[in-house]
């Protein structure tokens, strides 16, 4: 990269272990006995046997309960933050219902906030009327005049970012085809970052 670039964080399954909290918490409410690594797609309402919106009603009501606001940080990513996030500057951009954004500012600034000090809420694709064509995201990083490396676990907005032009690094997940292992992940950001 020609100069240092902004880093865009993706915060749900990235910076964070949602997922794995709240399957343990959908598990543990319906007699259930998933894994994170059978969530094969994401939403994995049909992996769960239930419908979309009772998937997200549960989520939601995570994202906003005790339970949620203290979901672990990555601890892979909190080592890299350890070691390089002073040398960046760092954007959260999330995409989940606004009703649910003041648990995870407050995350964000108690786990990552010595380095990331912007949050911004893209907006949910199911509570959105804007084209998705471009992807939610992929407007807001499209308005930000420097270099961007874009790391998100979803597909589609990886999609979307790079279509405006921007480096992206799909962040592995059993739900999505990354090519790369937690720590190879760390190693092609660094070699992206020149670090």
């Amino acid at each position: 990269m020609s100069s240092t670039p902004i880093i865009i964080w993706d915060v749900d399954d990235v910076l964070n272990c949602l997922m794995e909290f709240w399957l343990n918490h959908w598990n543990q409410g319906n007699n259930s006995n998933i894994s994170l690594k059978d969530i094969k797609e994401n939403p994995p309402h049909e992996i769960l046997g239930i419908t979309k919106e009772t998937y997200f009603t549960s989520l939601d009501e995570f994202r906003n309960s005790e339970s949620g606001k203290y979901v672990l940080a990555n601890s892979i990513l909190m080592n890299w933050f350890e070691g390089h996030g002073n040398k960046f500057k760092h954007v959260a951009c999330t995409a989940r219902p606004i009703e649910t954004m003041p648990n995870q500012a407050w995350w964000i600034y108690y786990n990552f906030g010595q380095w990331i000090n912007t949050v911004h809420a893209a907006g949910a694709v199911r509570d959105s009327k804007i084209d998705y064509q471009t992807g939610l995201k992929a407007d807001f990083i499209s308005y930000i005049d420097t270099e961007v490396i874009f790391i998100d676990d979803n597909e589609e907005n990886i999609n979307a970012v790079s279509k405006i032009g921007t480096e992206t690094i799909l962040y592995p997940q059993p739900w999505n085809n990354s090519v790369y292992s937690e720590e190879e992940f760390i190693e092609e950001l660094n070699n992206k970052l020149g670090i």
